[in-house]
């Protein structure tokens, strides 16, 4: 794992955890690890892929907290 890409998860953890409402999520995170992916496997993915995008800052720390959200909100997630 490079650096970057380390930096990158770090801030986007920390946005997540202010910008997103814990009830909601720990409901989706208790569904997520009953299906096939668990919640750290989907946040690591989302953050992979906003990272290979080139995102830097604060524009890959919004890009995160949103994709992530919509994987979460997803139907293929179950």
């Amino acid at each position: 794992m490079s650096k970057g890409y380390k930096v990158v998860k770090e801030k986007a953890l920390a946005f997540y955890k202010k910008e997103i409402n814990y009830l909601v999520v720990f409901k989706r995170m208790t569904e997520v690890q009953q299906g096939s992916k668990s919640f750290q496997e989907l946040f690591e993915e989302v953050v992979e892929a906003v990272y290979r995008c080139g995102m830097e800052g604060e524009t890959a720390d919004r890009m995160v907290g949103f994709q992530f959200v919509r994987a979460l909100n997803s139907a293929s997630i179950r």
